[in-house]
This record gives C-alpha cells, structure tokens and sequence, in this order.
C-alpha cells in the first residue's frame, strides 16, 4: 500500500508540473497568432489629386509573444464582366487616421504596429498609390476587387530550442467591393465614397 501511495504521488506530482509547464508555454512562449477582421465598408476619397482608400482593420494576436505588422499593401482592381482586360493599382500604407484633408484632425504618418500577446489592436489605415496617375480610379457606380496582405514580424522566444517561424502572414481573402453612388462634385469637395464589401471577414492567420 505505501509503495502504491508513493507511485500515486509522484505521477500527481508529474502532472502537477506537466500542467504548469503548459501553463507557462501558453501564457508566455506560444508564438504569435494573428488574426485580422477587416470591415465591411471601406471608404474611397481623393486628396490633393490623388486617390485614397481608408480601410478600418482590427487586428487580433491570440498568442502569448509580441507580433508586429510592419506594413501593409492594397491592390485595387477594376472588374468588368463586359472587359477583356482588367487594370489594377497598388496602394501603401501611408497614414494612420480617418481624414484625408482636414489637418486639424488626428492623422499621423504610418509605423510599425506592435499587437501584444493576447491582445488586439485597431485602427484606420489610408492608403495611398505608390504611383500617381491622372484622374480618379472610382468614377461611376460598379464593383472593385480588393486584394489586402499585410508584412508582419513575431516574436521567437523559442528559437533557441525550436525552429518557430518569425514571419507571420494573416491570410485576408480577397474582397469584391460595390461602389452604387459616385458624385465627381463631391470627391472634389472631400467627401468620402462608402463601398461596401460582404466578403471580409475574420480568417485565422497562416505561417512561413
């Protein structure tokens, strides 16, 4: 009976210690693991002749190390069903901010955003076209495909004993956004074109 006792006591005391040292993976050591929510209506404006795009986007980590979106990168485009060929542009992640012209606003240049283990962030990108081209992209009412990725880095705190990847790749499916009302006087005078998409949605991030 007592050698019965003692073996039950140290399997207890084993899973004791298995459980903790789970606990301390899962609090502290569990790779980052984002996932991104994108809104379903994107805003589309223009400024100083130029097009822009304001992309509300949360961003959630549920792992317990520090992922970081560096950058981000849209593609906008065109769809025609009548066209034999399609034209797109790229835009870059220029601001942070929900204004395009007016200055007095909060609107500050694009950094690097740190989202903390077991935490979210969220925040409101506008994009900016990394080429400038005459006129505006969005001039009549029709439908836009949307590609977003975003360049993330995570935290390793195991690459001393494991071969964890650092880079982290939240999959966003692509996106078919409507535009049903265009006005050219009121982009002029700053006013923001609602485009509603029913595509994005929370995807769960993938890793390379």
């Amino acid at each position: 009976m007592a050698k019965n006792a003692d073996w039950s006591g140290r399997v207890g005391t084993l899973a004791v210690f298995l459980f903790s040292l789970w606990t301390f993976y899962y609090q502290t050591l569990r790779p980052a693991q984002l996932k991104v929510y994108v809104a379903p209506v994107v805003f589309y404006g223009r400024d100083d002749e130029s097009d822009a795009f304001i992309v509300p986007l949360t961003m959630i980590n549920e792992g317990a190390s520090t992922g970081t979106v560096l950058k981000a990168e849209l593609v906008v485009e065109t769809v025609d069903s009548g066209a034999k060929d399609t034209s797109f542009k790229i835009f870059y992640s220029a601001y942070i901010g929900q204004n395009l012209r007016d200055t007095s606003q909060a609107r500050r240049p694009f950094m690097p955003i740190p989202i903390l283990g077991n935490g979210s962030v969220s925040e409101t990108i506008i994009f900016k076209p990394q080429e400038v081209w005459r006129g505006p992209l969005v001039t009549e009412p029709g439908s836009f495909k949307f590609r977003l990725s975003l360049q993330t880095v995570a935290v390793n705190p195991l690459r001393w004993l494991l071969a964890v990847p650092e880079n982290v790749y939240p999959s966003i499916p692509e996106a078919i956004l409507e535009a049903k009302y265009v006005s050219p006087q009121d982009l002029q005078a700053g006013k923001l074109l609602p485009m509603n998409s029913k595509d994005w949605g929370t995807i769960k991030s993938g890793t390379n």
